[in-house]
């Protein structure tokens, strides 16, 4: 994944939303990915890979 990438993130109670990588972190030696969120374009998000679905 790289930035500007469109992703589908996981979310608790099976609710998937999407996103888009604006900055990758390194957080305790492991990518962190920092994502604006189209319901919530207001925010930006840290996620790490077990929580992202490539589009």
């Amino acid at each position: 994944m790289k930035i500007g990438d469109y992703v589908t993130i996981k979310c608790e109670c099976n609710y998937n939303d999407t996103g888009r990588i604006i900055a990758i972190e390194t957080f305790n030696k492991k990518p962190m990915y920092l994502i604006i969120l189209e319901d919530y374009p207001i925010g930006v998000w840290f996620f790490n890979e077990g929580n992202i679905i490539k589009k």
